[in-house]
């Protein structure tokens, strides 16, 4: 009878023991699940540059009522802004910038050609509500 009641309590501790490594695996799989490496990092990075360009650019062209702001115009602005803000997740290349922007530019600023000379130097902003 002692037996029984020992091998009751070693398969109890047994049982105990189990759940708590399967806790134990459990927590070590989502601390790691949180922590980017290598490309993963990188990756994300980049997006987090790309979506902050996006914001800063749409918000921008928002602002420009007299619609004279372009593309390359803007891609330098966002560029000087990347350059303060995060400069090692600023592209290489001003092509790169230019492909973000792709998807978000309003018609006005894909109009091709030179600007005209009567052109502002200044372009003057307002905030929408």
């Amino acid at each position: 009878m002692q037996i029984d009641e020992k091998s009751k309590q070693l398969q109890a501790k047994d049982d105990v023991m189990a759940e708590q490594a399967k806790l134990i695996a459990e927590l070590q799989a989502n601390q790691g699940a949180g922590e980017l490496t290598g490309l993963e990092k990188y990756n994300h990075d980049k997006q987090r540059a790309k979506d902050f360009a996006c914001a800063i650019a749409k918000s921008i062209w928002q602002m420009d009522t007299t619609e004279q702001i372009r593309t390359d115009d803007m891609v330098q602005y966002i560029k000087s802004i990347l350059l303060e803000v995060s400069p090692k997740d600023l592209p290489e290349h001003d092509k790169s910038l230019k492909s973000w922007l792709r998807d978000i530019k309003p018609s006005h600023a894909t109009e091709g050609g030179r600007k005209p000379k009567k052109a502002l130097t200044e372009i003057p902003l307002t905030f929408k509500k």
